[in-house]
């Protein structure tokens, strides 16, 4: 019989953003795109009634989109959709971010990763 310790903070959820993908991948002013945001619990307990964020530029004024998750079980992942109206403007750069378990009401083996960074840019229609 071998006996394996297992520490209670490798049993609380840890959530990620483990991916974020727009369709076009690099956005034409005015024009909507279709953002996937892929979340994934890699920790060893059900995290449960938790928000995701999704922003269209880091530095704008709020979330272009957001969604209210039930539960995610241990290693699962679940993927959220939204179509974004579109950039007024085109960005040679530009920072766009998701954020999951937004406002820690779920108690993670480890805060620091809740947030990915993509860069992208967007093309002008002229």
């Amino acid at each position: 019989v071998k006996i394996k310790a297992v520490s209670a903070e490798s049993l609380k959820p840890d959530l990620v953003v483990s991916a974020i993908k727009l369709d076009p991948s690099t956005p034409i002013e005015e024009d909507p795109v279709d953002v996937r945001v892929t979340i994934k619990n890699e920790g060893g307990e059900v995290a449960k009634d938790f928000k995701v964020e999704w922003w269209a530029g880091v530095g704008f004024p709020s979330a272009a989109c957001d969604w209210d998750v039930d539960d995610l079980d241990p290693d699962d992942d679940q993927t959220l959709h939204c179509t974004y109206g579109g950039y007024i403007s085109d960005y040679g750069s530009l920072d766009i971010k998701a954020e999951v378990d937004v406002d820690d009401d779920v108690d993670g083996r480890d805060e620091g990763n809740n947030v990915r960074v993509k860069t992208i840019s967007v093309t002008n229609i002229d």
